[in-house]
């Protein structure tokens, strides 16, 4: 697991392309061959942005589900229909594809600046605005809120058996 952490301001092209973060491409250099998989953030308008390795953590979970479960399989469907796979080019950059654009509400008629966010094993990619907003949005929890919520989570995952 990388341990992928702050931000990264950046600047989307006409084509869709966005420069990845140089010091993430050091950190990640010997998984970046293997390509990274751009989905769209279940809960947020961003991309969640993984490694290959991450990826196939993901899959793997998906694939001990019952191919008869209903439910697992929607959501097996709409995550991989809703998720690109994407290589760096020569210049150290990814091209957005534009269901993902759309998603992220990135505009290229705009002069979006992009936000990379690091969150340990994956990464998230925001038009700087929306993120802005969605942070004056959840204002009123403040740092010490969210850390109980989250120590409340992490603590019912592991009553339920999972990582």
């Amino acid at each position: 697991m990388q341990d992928l952490v702050g931000n990264h301001l950046c600047k989307i092209d006409a084509k869709g392309r966005v420069m990845f973060p140089a010091r993430w491409r050091k950190q990640l250099d010997d998984v970046l061959h293997q390509g990274l998989y751009l989905s769209k953030n279940i809960f947020e308008p961003c991309i969640t942005v993984y490694t290959y390795p991450e990826w196939r953590k993901i899959t793997s979970e998906l694939e001990s589900l019952s191919p008869f479960s209903k439910h697992g399989t929607e959501f097996s469907r709409r995550l991989n229909e809703n998720t690109a796979d994407v290589e760096l080019d020569s210049a150290g950059r990814i091209l957005i594809p534009q269901f993902l654009m759309d998603w992220a509400k990135i505009d290229l008629k705009k002069s979006n600046e992009l936000l990379f966010l690091g969150l340990g094993g994956r990464m998230e990619l925001w038009v700087k605005e929306v993120r802005e907003g969605r942070r004056k949005e959840e204002a009123e929890l403040d740092m010490e809120t969210l850390a109980e919520l989250a120590r409340k989570e992490i603590r019912e995952s592991k009553a339920e058996g999972r990582k």
